[in-house]
């Protein structure tokens, strides 16, 4: 096994603690062998001598200057089981010590062999190390005489007659090991193509770090989509180092890619035999490398990233049912693959024998698991950018489907701030006086006395937190506090702007424009400065007594520093560069590093601005993005070794990073799990991890994956879903009622999901359909909005299409088996349009006979023959293409956001209606057409929204509160009661929008990114 330590007892883990594994092995490696500069592969700057092996060949300059340790243990074939004999430079068994001869250009010591009681059935070790890592070593086969040496294979062994003494010589060369210390450095090969840097604080004390070529097979460069000549092996090898570990780099060759695109490159790493991911991976084209954060030492590669895609994205068993075989396809590489199970309590899984790593899932009770597999290297603490596969091991009842959540956010609410104590005490406050706690495992909606709008939070204990909010016009600002059971507030003054809070042990800081104010619960809220009215202080950070305030005096940016508590104040200063200009635009949020006396500050034309107080001077770096950043903060600086890293977020989802020292130069940038669209409003550093929590437009909540890394896991995405249409390949769209006019969608029902900003003025988009052949889907929104996909990997790639109106589109559908293949959007005012050229061009098709009524719903059965609803309740047809229209419902005040048919006869409508001078949920079916319409009402929904039927004659309809409604089969036959409508157990109670679904999946999307999915066995 390879040894797993904490770095702050590296060498004692490495050299002491058993002698176990120094490399790892593979399947083909050989049980026993010698490694060294001329065998195996081995470090090229570590040479065994004569008498052990031939002479070797070589060329480097001699390294006199080590202190190298010679170990003997008894070798078990995956370790030392016992170290028989130590020899150092001072010190040794028998009294014999290591010696170096700077003549002869080598180190040497003699194995007294009489000396040690050896087991001829034994074979032993001998292990070069230095600094704690071995260089190199050589496997000795003892015999009991001289004739028995002729058996021994020299190639890999060395022969030894017991009783003998035994020369130990090796060479070793500059640049064979570099030995670091709590300093941290870089480790470089000696070919200059491969690099480790480790960070200050890592290591404890001296360590030896390696850095060599490493031997691939040709056959697995092919297999395994490997590039050539790029394979080294770093020490100490196997071990495992805590976040954040090292970062390794490797330089490429672009004319020996074999066609590889370098944007596809990643780092590999050799895991029983096969080869893994490193998550992550940093790709700089104009250098020619590629760089990760490596969690353990073994053999690294440059490949192509290829991540594995499991073939079904669902099964479903019954009782006593046997295992089911999950397949899995990497492109055309033999990848190292990890299986594992969201729910061991549902379902198991485990890698296959024969060969072929597929996944054999086992059910265990009923319930709803999910099985997962990945490329990625598991060393990261799980699996990374992983695909999943779910499964249902229960059997519904009658009417009834197998429900499980994909998505689910806590609230569609904008998130202005993040803030808390610590992993399990974190809180994100936003719009409508939203607050959300995390406890570390649950989110939960928290109650507040007031829906003002929460623009930050700040704790200084689980029992003391701080909340600061602006009310509608002309009800002022108000602070709240939380004790730990419930919020109150404790100051609501009636014209203040509060923007931002930050505090102390005695204070709570709030940044209210051209004031600034101070609360402490023995003198409440006080007035502690009055600026210029042409200030706008927006946000404040504090340590200590020390407080600054940063904003905007005019069009330029102005910060403001205290010592006192806020009670006086330096004049206001203006960020200048080098050349004397001010930084324009407003300091819009501000971070202060606890452990130097550094501010910075983020601007709204994408700059970080920084500020050192014992020096008295500004910095401001190069424009990063062209991005609006407001939210700053940084990972803490906890030694005078490691600089932190600044970071920002800002708007379309935006993240970049600045390192302190180096302003943003070169910086890579920060990556999501997956596509990010909505804007970045605030970020926190928690507390005692380090860790970037940020919340955002939307509901959006994000973590970063582990101290200092530059990538972060969407924890929520609170956009609402108002549409969603499902194809029998698998692609789903969604369309997302949120800023920048988002498509959510896959190609996989679900496995995996993507988002695609189309940039679209408004608040997104209301309706999504596609053909029914899958060759083209749209989406419409505000503005006008039409955009038309055609298949891609992740599902559609869309395009923006010009519609001609400014009017709201609300709904989408396209036919895909008459000769024109028309497309209809529908929207308010009575619009109606119509396209025969997929998009290109549209003609309206609106009539007087809509009286100017919104448009919600379109369906149709033909170029021509289509049903639209109106706002008032009203139903129209036409069966010319829109030319004319014949209404065939009056409406009664109904409202209806579902729309479905299966022939001319047979219609269905859903939505909500007047009850009594309040709203419920409606639903109108007709069989004739529309001379008669059936009515169900569900006083136990505020609505009822999408509604679909699955062509079996069974038809669903979303609704508020997790409600999907399934009508029972009945073309043909008596229409079933609405009492007997078989509600779904959905797994949610958010509000559910729209439903659509294909096959034997049915796929229903709602409120705070909810989407859940229903299976028919």
């Amino acid at each position: 096994m390879k040894s797993t330590v904490r770095v702050s007892a590296l060498i004692a883990a490495l050299v002491f603690a058993g002698c176990r594994e120094d490399v790892p092995t593979s399947p083909a490696s050989p049980q026993f062998e010698i490694r060294d500069g001329a065998h195996s592969g081995g470090n090229g700057g570590f040479y065994f001598l004569p008498p052990l092996v031939g002479a070797p060949t070589y060329a480097g300059t001699f390294d006199a200057a080590q202190s190298p340790e010679v170990q003997i243990c008894e070798w078990q074939g995956d370790g030392c089981a016992d170290v028989v004999a130590r020899y150092t430079m001072a010190s040794g068994s028998g009294s014999e010590l290591l010696r170096v001869s700077e003549a002869d250009e080598h180190y040497s010591v003699n194995w007294h062999t009489d000396q040690f009681d050896l087991d001829p059935e034994a074979t032993y070790r001998i292990r070069v190390l230095v600094a704690g890592t071995v260089l190199g070593f050589a496997d000795v086969d003892v015999v009991t005489s001289g004739k028995e040496l002729r058996n021994v294979n020299t190639g890999q062994y060395i022969g030894l007659v017991d009783g003998r003494t035994l020369p130990i010589k090796f060479r070793i060369e500059v640049g064979a090991v570099t030995i670091l210390g709590p300093d941290g450095g870089t480790v470089e090969s000696t070919d200059g193509n491969a690099t480790v840097v480790v960070p200050a604080g890592l290591v404890d004390g001296p360590l030896g770090f390696t850095v060599h070529r490493a031997p691939v097979p040709t056959e697995q460069i092919a297999e395994a989509g490997l590039v050539g000549g790029t394979a080294y092996e770093f020490g100490p090898s196997g071990t495992v180092f805590a976040d954040p570990g090292v970062t390794v780099t490797l330089r490429y060759d672009p004319a020996a890619l074999g066609g590889f695109d370098p944007s596809e490159l990643t780092l590999l790493t050799e895991i029983d035999g096969r080869w893994a991911e490193i998550p992550y991976p940093q790709v700089d084209a104009a250098s020619h490398t590629v760089s990760a954060s490596v969690g353990h030492f073994s053999v690294i590669v440059l490949g192509k990233s290829q991540l594995a895609t499991i073939n079904e994205p669902y099964l479903t068993f019954v009782p006593g049912e046997g295992p089911k075989t999950l397949t899995y396809t990497i492109g055309e590489f033999t990848r190292f693959i990890g299986w594992s199970t969201s729910n061991a309590a549902v379902a198991l899984v485990a890698a296959s024998t024969d060969g072929q790593s597929n996944g054999i899932v086992t059910q265990v009770a009923p319930g709803a698991a999910q099985i997962r597999v990945s490329s990625y290297d598991p060393y990261y603490g799980g699996w990374k950018d992983s695909k999943w596969v779910t499964v249902l091991a229960s059997v519904p009842g009658a009417n009834q489907l197998a429900w499980f959540k994909q998505r689910e956010g806590v609230t569609s609410a904008d998130l202005f701030g993040v803030g808390g104590t610590g992993p399990t005490d974190v809180y994100a406050v936003g719009r409508g006086g939203t607050v959300i706690h995390y406890d570390g495992v649950t989110a939960t909606q928290m109650t507040t006395p007031t829906t003002c709008t929460y623009r930050g939070v700040w704790a200084r204990a689980a029992n003391d937190v701080y909340v600061v909010g602006r009310c509608a016009a002309g009800f002022g600002s108000r602070l709240l506090r939380y004790n730990g059971s419930s919020w109150s507030v404790v100051a609501a003054p009636p014209d203040a702007g509060f923007w931002n809070l930050h505090g102390n042990a005695d204070y709570v800081f709030i940044a209210a424009g051209d004031r600034f104010y101070r609360w402490a619960p023995t003198t409440g809220l006080e007035l502690a400065a009055t600026f210029s009215p042409s200030v706008v202080l927006r946000a404040v950070a504090a340590e200590g007594s020390d407080v600054v305030a940063v904003g905007q005096d005019g069009t330029n940016g102005v910060m403001f520093l205290s010592s006192d508590n806020g009670q006086t104040w330096t004049t206001g200063s203006t960020p200048v560069d080098y050349w004397g200009r001010p930084a324009s635009g407003p300091l819009t949020a501000v971070w202060r590093d606890p452990g130097l006396p550094l501010i910075a500050a983020s601007t709204l034309d994408g700059r970080v601005v920084m500020y050192r107080e014992d020096w008295g001077m500004w910095a401001i770096n190069e424009q990063l993005t062209n991005v609006v950043f407001e939210a700053i903060t940084s990972n803490p600086q906890v030694s005078p070794y490691f600089k932190p890293d600044v970071f920002l977020g800002g708007d379309n989802g935006e993240l970049d990073w600045a390192e302190r020292c180096r302003c943003g130069f070169g910086a890579p940038g920060f990556r999501f799990e997956q596509s990010v669209h909505q804007h970045i409003l605030g970020l926190w550093t928690e507390g005692p991890t380090g860790r970037i929590w940020g919340v955002g437009t939307a509901g959006l909540v994000f973590r970063q994956t582990g101290y200092r890394r530059h990538t972060f896991d969407v924890l929520a995405r609170g956009q609402p879903y108002a549409d969603v249409w499902v194809h029998s390949s698998g692609r789903v769209i969604a369309g997302a009622v949120a800023p920048n006019s988002e498509v959510w969608m896959t190609s996989s029902f679900g496995a995996d999901w993507f988002g695609a900003s189309l940039q679209r003025g408004g608040a997104g988009f209301q309706g999504a359909w596609g053909a029914a052949d899958g060759s083209e889907a749209y989406v419409v929104g505000l503005n006008g909005a039409i955009a038309r996909g055609t298949p891609s990997s992740s599902g559609f790639a869309f395009t923006n299409l010009t519609s001609g109106t400014t009017q709201e589109l609300l709904d989408v559908w396209v036919n895909s088996t008459g000769s024109v293949r028309a497309v209809y959007a529908v929207g308010r005012s009575g619009t109606v349009l119509r396209s025969t050229n997929h998009g290109a061009s549209w003609v309206s098709r609106s009539s007087a006979v809509f009286g100017g009524q919104h448009i919600s719903q379109v369906y149709g059965l033909s170029d021509d023959y289509v049903v639209v609803t109106a706002a008032d309740g009203s139903i129209y047809r036409t069966a010319d293409g829109g030319l004319s229209w014949t209404r065939i419902r009056t409406g009664g005040g109904e409202f209806f956001s579902g729309l479905w048919m299966s022939s001319p006869s047979e219609i269905y409508v859903s939505g909500q209606g007047p009850n009594g001078g309040g709203v419920q949920g409606v639903s109108f079916h007709t069989h004739d057409g529309g001379t008669a319409w059936i009515p169900a009402y569900f006083p136990a929904n505020r609505y009822l929204g999408g509604t679909w039927g699955d062509g079996s004659g069974a038809v669903y309809i979303a609704g508020s509160g997790g409600t999907v409604l399934l009508v029972p089969a009945h073309l043909g036959g008596p229409e079933p009661a609405p009492a007997t409508w078989a509600r779904q157990p959905t797994g949610t109670v958010k509000d559910l929008f729209a439903v659509h679904g294909a096959g034997n999946v049915v796929f229903a999307v709602g409120a705070a990114g909810t989407i859940v999915t229903g299976l028919r066995p």
